[in-house]
């Protein structure tokens, strides 16, 4: 089995060759798994306030953006 970061990379580049031929079908595929993938494996809860977040438009087969909000506690204040 592929490594999860193998995955990602594949699809996100299967995505933009979906953009680039106007294969509206498949981009909505991709991206729904991708949607998936990250719901499923990535952190959620525990100071990461509204779980994990792909960033499509930032990402290429090169480079994998995710994007997080977190809190943690500091001196009995929650710091964003």
């Amino acid at each position: 089995m592929n490594k999860l970061y193998i995955i990602l990379a594949q699809t996100v580049q299967a995505y933009h060759a979906c953009i680039k031929s106007n294969n509206r079908e498949w981009k909505l595929r991709h991206a729904e798994r991708l949607g998936a993938l990250v719901r499923e494996h990535m952190p959620s809860g525990a100071g990461i306030d509204s779980g994990t977040s792909f960033n499509l438009d930032k990402s290429n087969a090169e480079k994998l953006v995710f994007e997080t909000k977190s809190a943690y506690m500091m001196a009995g204040r929650i710091i964003q």
